[in-house]
């Protein structure tokens, strides 16, 4: 739960400024540059739930 906060902390901090960045080039290319990484991410979820998901045990 920690890992997932601080990614979110890195999002809202990278975010806003990644997207101010690329609107200089045009106000469109945000939108475009989201579904890409979108894409990215769900090719590399599939691809890591091919694997299989490992059971851990509590104890």
């Amino acid at each position: 739960m920690g890992i997932s906060a601080a990614y979110m902390s890195i999002g809202t901090i990278i975010g806003p400024i990644a997207g101010g960045a690329i609107a200089t080039i045009g106000i469109a290319y945000p939108y475009f540059a989201g579904a890409i990484a979108s894409l990215v991410c769900l090719f590399l979820t599939t691809k890591i739930l091919k694997k299989g998901v490992k059971k851990e045990s509590a104890f």
